[in-house]
């Protein structure tokens, strides 16, 4: 260090060091002072244990709530895709929480020259809180669905339509989300018909499109349950009943699961010589996969 100057000898330096070990960063005092510690958390300068472990207290927590937020946003991407519902749906909701969507708001900050509002009641800016609950059409349709969502009872508390859904995902029962998912997917169609279209459908009718849809999807999914293939199980054919231990009674189970009837179970108990000591018959619902309905007569009283 030149100490007159009071720079760095830059030459010296040079010669010394590697180009890049040279950097010439740390600053050099304009006055001659004594170098000292400088904690830089507190105002003064001076470390204080109290202090340092109020801060240490404050970076947990904070390290904390990021993973439990962070834990959260992953188990409500994998509800979504754990909803039953069409799968356009599903598709459309987790690019509605991810703003994937094209609306007015965003094209007109990318430079698009048009205007911004709503294509419906040209009052506010088209934004996915707008389309989903804010305007009065989506209002009119929450309130006429099954929900019936006012909009003081879940659509304005939370200003964020993320939050929104979330908070609506975890109050209402697991088969009925899927409706849910529909009717926020109808209400973006029913605005692009709007707008490219020129159609403009009452909210009773959207609605009622939605739950016709949903129940299709429901329907399609019974029928697909029941014409699946009955998984029959692998028996040898060497394979013979045996008597059980002496003094000892053995019970046997089997049903019968048609596609298109009622089916039935049957229970047989023998003794050690192979006499049946008890037997019952019952009909079950068609419904019923195999391995339940023997579960079924196994546990029958």
């Amino acid at each position: 260090m030149l100490e007159e100057e009071k720079e760095w000898n830059t030459y010296l330096i040079n010669q010394i060091f590697l180009p890049f070990e040279a950097q010439l960063h740390i600053p050099i005092p304009r006055f001659d002072q004594v170098d000292c510690f400088y904690w830089k958390k507190a105002r003064d300068g001076e470390f204080r244990v109290k202090l340092a472990y109020h801060k240490l207290r404050v970076q947990t927590r904070s390290q904390s709530e990021i993973s439990k937020r962070e834990q959260s946003e992953e188990q409500t991407w994998k509800d979504v895709w754990r909803i039953r519902t069409p799968p356009r749906a599903v598709n459309f909701l987790w690019r509605l929480l991810h703003k994937s969507l094209l609306k007015k708001k965003n094209l007109n900050k990318r430079g698009i020259n048009f205007s911004p509002l709503c294509p419906r009641c040209w009052e506010d800016t088209e934004s996915k809180e707008h389309i989903s609950r804010e305007c009065w059409f989506a209002r009119k349709f929450w309130f006429v669905s099954p929900f019936i969502l006012r909009s003081e009872t879940g659509i304005e508390i939370f200003p964020d339509v993320k939050e929104w859904v979330k908070e609506m995902m975890e109050n209402i029962q697991s088969e009925k989300r899927g409706l849910f998912c529909t009717l926020l997917q109808q209400l973006w169609r029913a605005k692009n018909s709007l707008v490219f279209e020129e159609k403009s459908a009452p909210t009773e009718e959207e609605v009622q499109k939605s739950c016709m849809c949903f129940d299709e999807f429901w329907k399609a999914q019974m029928i697909e349950k029941i014409k699946r293939p009955i998984e029959k199980p692998q028996i040898s054919v060497n394979q013979k009943w045996k008597c059980p231990p002496t003094n000892i009674m053995k019970i046997n189970v089997d049903a019968v699961v048609p596609h298109d009837i009622n089916g039935g179970v049957g229970v047989v108990i023998r003794d050690e010589m192979g006499i049946i000591m008890a037997l019952a018959t019952k009909e079950i619902p068609y419904l019923l996969e195999a391995h339940e309905a023997e579960a079924y007569a196994a546990f029958w009283d």
